[in-house]
C-alpha cells in the first residue's frame, strides 16, 4: 500500500504532539507556580494570586515549530500528490511508483483569508489538480468562515508564517476550572473566580473568597486551591489559547476534514 508524503508529514507532526504533551506534563508534575493567599483590608475577602515559580521550558516554542511546520507542509505535500496523480493520468506511461517525482514549484495549498486573495493567487497555486479537487480547496479556506480567528486553518497559516521568521511566545494560563479544597467544618460565605487567565507573566489574582469556622463563624478559615495551569500562546493570531488543545484542533481538522474530501482524486 502507497503511503503519501503527506501521510508522513502528519505522523511527524504528531511525533512532535507526543513530545510536547510529555514536557508539558512534566513541567505540571514540578509544581509550576505557588499560591499567594492575603486578606483584602477594604473588602475584607481573602485574595488569590498565582505566582510562577518554575519557568517554561525554553525547548517547548521549538517543539511547538516542528509540529506547525510539520502540519503545514502536510498540506503543500496533499497538493503535490494531486497534482502528481493528474499528470499521472494524462501521461498513462507515467508509473506512481516511478523513483523521482516531478516537483511542481508552482504548487502549494492556499490558505487565504478573503476571496480576493483567493482569486488572484489561490487559484494559481492549485491550478494542476482537478478541477473537483479545486473546488473543494476553495470551499475550505478560512474567508468563508463567520470568525476567520476560530478557522483552523488561518491559525495554522499565521502560526506558522510567525515561527518561520521568530520563536513563538508561550506563557503560563488557567483553566476555567479550579479545585476547592476547604479543611472539615468550614463555611464558605463568599467566593468568586476571576477566569479563566488566558495567559499571565507574573503574579495574577485568580479568585477571591469568605471562608469561616463553623464552630465560631467570627474565625477566618484559609481554604487551598488547585488551579488547573497549562501553557497558552502568549501574542496574535492565538493570544491566550492552549496551546496542545490548538494544535491538537489544527491536526484533527487536517486529518478529518481537508485530507477525506481530497484523497478521492489520489
Amino acid at each position: 500500500m502507497t503511503t503519501f508524503s503527506f501521510e508522513s508529514k502528519l505522523d511527524r507532526a504528531d511525533q512532535h504532539l507526543h513530545a510536547l504533551e510529555r514536557k508539558i506534563d512534566r513541567w505540571r508534575a514540578g509544581h509550576p507556580y505557588g499560591i499567594v493567599d492575603d486578606i483584602d483590608p477594604e473588602t475584607l475577602e481573602n485574595v488569590v494570586r498565582l505566582k510562577p515559580t518554575r519557568s517554561i521550558p525554553p525547548t517547548l516554542p521549538l517543539l511547538i515549530g516542528e509540529c506547525l511546520y510539520n502540519l503545514r507542509s502536510a498540506l503543500d505535500h496533499l497538493v503535490q500528490e494531486l497534482a502528481f496523480y493528474k499528470d499521472r493520468l494524462r501521461l498513462p506511461g507515467l508509473s506512481i511508483t516511478i523513483r523521482f517525482r516531478p516537483y511542481f514549484d508552482d504548487t502549494q495549498f492556499p490558505i487565504c483569508c478573503n476571496e480576493g486573495q483567493f482569486t488572484s493567487k489561490g487559484a494559481r497555486d492549485i491550478g494542476r489538480i482537478a478541477p473537483g479537487a479545486q473546488t473543494i480547496i476553495e470551499s475550505l479556506q478560512p474567508y468563508h468562515a463567520l470568525d476567520l480567528s476560530t478557522h483552523w486553518l488561518w491559525l495554522l497559516d499565521e502560526l506558522s508564517n510567525m515561527d518561520k521568521h521568530r520563536a513563538i511566545n508561550v506563557a503560563i494560563g488557567v483553566q476555567s476550572g479550579v479545585s476547592l479544597i476547604p479543611p472539615p467544618k468550614t463555611i464558605i460565605k463568599s467566593f468568586q473566580f476571576w477566569g479563566p487567565l488566558g495567559r499571565f507573566q507574573g503574579e495574577a489574582e485568580i479568585l477571591r473568597y469568605i471562608a469561616v469556622s463553623m464552630i465560631d463563624q467570627t474565625t477566618r478559615v484559609k481554604v487551598n486551591f488547585d488551579p488547573a495551569a497549562h501553557i497558552a500562546f502568549a501574542e496574535f493570531p492565538a493570544e491566550g489559547r492552549e496551546v496542545l488543545a490548538t494544535l491538537i484542533g489544527i491536526r484533527t481538522y487536517i486529518r478529518e476534514e481537508v485530507i477525506p474530501r481530497l484523497t478521492p482524486y489520489l
